[in-house]
């Protein structure tokens, strides 16, 4: 894959976050209520010469070029890995964490449910909001592998939620509160949508420091 770039986007990048958000849980619901979106700026990550009304078709893949060794051959098809930014955006989580004393990032799990019986290498992450599922990263398990396995585990490709803040009194239980989520969200620097058919990230910045 070629190196990538970083690309800012405009307020059609805001309507997208908002689309995804509309689908989501409880998280992405005060993200909605509780954030000014339009008070902020918006990036991603792609190679270079991309063509811009190609950049702004968010929900369409293909923009990572597949190496020719990775493509599978079998009789009757062919496979096509889907090419991902997962390591690229643990490095930005990971640097977003360590930038304050109280630092975490939360990723809302779209299709999961306590009640589900399937263990994941994540679950110790995990916290508990009625029948929702999200993973909390903090200082404790900042290492960039633990990161990436949970952002995997927490993408849907139809639907990813990843909010970088700050949690000075988290709870120390797995079970948390509306309370807990509004919290958290009132203190969002970054935020992580899905994008490009799960290739890709869409990443809005507070325009402000958040305190």
């Amino acid at each position: 894959m070629k190196e990538l770039i970083k690309y800012s986007l405009d307020c059609e990048a805001v309507k997208y976050i908002e689309n995804v958000l509309r689908g989501g849980k409880t998280l992405s619901r005060y993200l909605l209520e509780c954030l000014d979106l339009y008070k902020g700026k918006v990036i991603t990550f792609l190679p270079e010469g991309i063509q811009d009304i190609d950049i702004k078709n968010f929900e369409v893949g293909g923009k990572l070029k597949v190496p020719t060794e990775t493509i599978v051959h079998k009789p009757g098809t062919i496979a096509y890995p889907i090419p991902i930014t997962d390591s690229f955006l643990a490095e930005i989580v990971q640097t977003s964490i360590f930038s304050r004393e109280s630092g975490v990032c939360v990723l809302e799990d779209a299709t999961r449910s306590p009640r589900d019986m399937f263990k994941t290498s994540v679950d110790d992450q995990m916290l508990v909001l009625d029948n929702e599922v999200y993973y909390l990263l903090t200082h404790k398990n900042i290492d960039k592998e633990m990161i990436t396995k949970t952002i995997s585990v927490a993408n849907s490709l139809w639907h990813f939620v990843c909010v970088m803040t700050s949690w000075p009194n988290k709870p120390e239980k797995k079970n948390i509160s509306n309370n807990d989520i509004k919290a958290l969200v009132k203190k969002t620097q970054k935020l992580a949508i899905g994008a490009y058919d799960g290739e890709g990230y869409l990443i809005w910045e507070a325009s402000r420091p958040v305190p």
